[in-house]
């Protein structure tokens, strides 16, 4: 397992603490730190365990550059990156052994939940609730070339793509050494520029044919406010600075599918695609494998959720880079485009006819409820009504049956009374209150008590750690979609 990682020392600490964890423990975690400002060494040392490598590259490097140099460093069977924001369910390298035995493969891919902060401003990276995204499942076979045809379509918007997101990424999955060598031997290296989750998606899927998707959410990916991929799609600045970072400058943005459009996040995935050609000679990706036609509506709408452009002037360029790219396109490119543009908006009028009718529907059930419930509370005081007259009724017929055999009791205490002082005994008014008293208090102890549930929030279960989230992930609690509240400090 490598932890590649960059001034982020207390969100390594969270996935150390998931991999030591572990209910398989035949593992090697190599933590390749390569800080700036805040080593990690400290939060590594502090766990004293022989299983954790930890490596600094000779100088600061781009993200891509890191996650290669820590693949270098890999010595196991199977190798997987677990982002340093990311944390491995405790049970997830006994799935991945097991598939192993029963699905042969060179890559598995699974899913991952979703743990949401609720403190990182204040600097508590542990305290979040968690959300399940998928339920558990038998592991199966997923053919290669079809997910690599699905993604260059670019129909649906990266991060909608469900379990297929996943597949063929080393950062949410497992390579065998065999196929990393090969992918070396083919195309130089596992992660190459731009973003390495999907420049090794790229890679892996051409260079096998098929995978196997665990069918499980194996990891559980913290949502913060420190990720590259949101960084990059909100703010030009930042794109910029990232993909100088990388090596690729100004003067390469014109290699991109649409020339100059640096700030999306679906041109530059699209320009990770290159690797293609490398595989196939003579091929050209960006006519013969890209969807250009969507690639160019998902990037008008990539541009359109940008919060922070750098200057105006710098949004009304790339606007006009957009415009080119229309207008140089030929008549069949602008006729897909158009055809795409509107078949995605006829699908949002779908989905949103489809909203108000669940909407109304669910109006409807309430009211139905409602009615139901009005019902049932009439139902419930008139029986209430009737209960009373029968208690009302017995009260009455004990208050005569304790007026009639009142002076019998008083005479029957009097005369044990007589009856022990003459014998010598002590006197039993005090036992008698004190057993009568014993027999109407209810014994304690005699069912289970209610254990209360645990903190919940948006209606999910929520944690003061990551660790503690994780333990509950393995219990019987946590049902996908719905899951029950923890027992309060259950775990």
């Amino acid at each position: 397992m490598l932890i590649p990682t960059r001034d982020r020392p207390a969100y390594v600490r969270n996935a150390l603490e998931s991999v030591l964890n572990q209910s398989f423990g035949d593992f090697e975690v190599v933590v390749c730190d390569n800080y700036k400002n805040a080593s990690c060494k400290a939060e590594v040392e502090a766990f004293a365990d022989g299983r954790i490598r930890y490596v600094t590259p000779p100088s600061p490097l781009a993200m891509h550059e890191n996650w290669e140099f820590a693949i270098d460093q890999a010595r196991g069977d199977f190798v997987l990156v677990l982002i340093d924001k990311t944390l491995l369910r405790l049970n997830a390298l006994e799935r991945l052994q097991a598939a192993t035995q029963s699905h042969p493969a060179e890559v598995y891919s699974w899913t991952s939940d979703a743990y949401y902060l609720t403190h990182e401003q204040e600097g508590d990276v542990g305290r979040g609730y968690l959300v399940p995204v998928r339920g558990a499942g038998e592991p199966f076979y997923v053919d290669c070339k079809q997910e690599m045809a699905a993604r260059v379509s670019f129909r649906q918007r990266l991060g909608t793509e469900g379990p297929a997101y996943a597949y063929g990424k080393i950062c949410f999955g497992a390579y065998s050494q065999a196929l990393i060598a090969r992918i070396k031997q083919r195309f130089g290296r596992v992660c190459p520029l731009i973003s390495p989750d999907y420049t090794s998606k790229t890679v892996a899927l051409l260079s096998t044919d098929r995978l196997v998707d665990l069918n499980n959410s194996c990891t559980v990916s913290l949502n913060t406010n420190i990720s590259n991929g949101m960084l990059f799609s909100q703010n030009t600045a930042r794109a910029r600075r990232f993909l100088a970072e990388g090596g690729f400058s100004a003067a390469d943005f014109a290699d991109l599918p649409i020339p100059h459009v640096f700030c999306s996040v679906h041109n530059i995935c699209a320009y990770d695609w290159r690797m293609i050609d490398q595989a196939i000679p003579g091929h050209d990706y960006k006519s013969e494998s890209l969807d250009l036609a969507a690639l160019y509506v998902q990037t008008q709408m990539d541009l359109a959720a940008i919060r922070d452009w750098a200057s105006e002037e710098e949004r009304q360029l790339i606007t006009g880079h957009m415009q080119a790219f229309l207008q140089n396109a030929p008549m069949e490119l602008r006729e897909r485009i158009f055809a795409f543009r509107t078949q995605l908006a006829d699908e949002a009028n779908g989905r949103r006819e489809e909203a108000v009718a669940d909407r109304e529907a669910a109006a409807k059930a309430y009211e139905d409820w409602i009615r139901d419930r009005e019902d049932n509370v009439a139902s419930r005081e008139k029986a209430m009504l009737v209960r009373e007259e029968a208690v009302s009724s017995r009260e009455a017929a004990l208050q005569h049956t304790a007026t009639w055999f009142a002076p019998a009791v008083w005479l029957y205490r009097h005369l044990r009374h007589i009856r022990d002082a003459a014998r010598g005994l002590p006197q039993s008014a005090a036992h008698d209150q004190a057993t009568l008293a014993a027999s109407t208090t209810p014994a304690a102890g005699t069912g289970e008590p209610e254990v209360a549930p645990g903190p919940v929030i948006n209606g999910y279960p929520a944690f003061g750690s990551t660790l503690a989230a994780l333990r509950y992930a393995e219990s019987e609690f946590y049902r996908y979609p719905i899951p029950q509240p923890a027992p309060a400090g259950g775990f």
